[in-house]
């Protein structure tokens, strides 16, 4: 017989811990319960290598509960990491993004990280590519590469 995917696992990544929580909702009206359908709770320190501490929270949370992994329909992370990165302005965490940009003259005329502090567009702004095509407001394709992806 299957194993049914009945439990569900929230993950939260703060600058100073990492929580895990298991859920097992029974029925609609268990969130009005005390326990809320969680199984299972973990905290454990965040770690400078996000997925280690999203790992040991996992499997911390699933060592107080012994549910078969299995038996997980899915998992969801959230993360103030990113943003206490994007805060503080810290090169040591955030990277060049590269952009890819199909568009139109106007697009061209506003520089991708053009809204960023300045501080942010130093440390991120990595190769930016402009292809002409996508669709205008009218839904017409413009550009001569576009019209065979319109056709797909």
């Amino acid at each position: 017989m299957a194993i049914q995917k009945v439990y569900r696992i929230g993950v939260d990544v703060g600058g100073t811990n990492t929580d895990c929580v298991i859920l097992q909702p029974k029925d609609p009206g268990e969130a009005d319960l005390p326990d809320r359908g969680i199984r299972s709770a973990f905290k454990t320190p965040t770690t400078p290598n996000v997925t280690e501490g999203i790992t040991k929270a996992i499997e911390g949370a699933i060592a107080k509960c012994g549910i078969p992994l299995q038996a997980v329909a899915a998992v969801m992370i959230g993360t103030t990491h990113f943003i206490n990165a994007v805060v503080q302005a810290d090169d040591r965490n955030l990277r060049k993004v590269g952009v890819l940009r199909v568009c139109g003259p106007y697009t061209k005329e506003n520089p991708a990280f053009m809204d960023f502090p300045p501080i942010l567009g130093r440390i991120m702004n990595g190769h930016v590519a402009y292809l002409d095509g996508g669709l205008e407001c009218q839904y017409s394709v413009p550009g001569e590469w576009a019209h065979e992806i319109a056709d797909e």
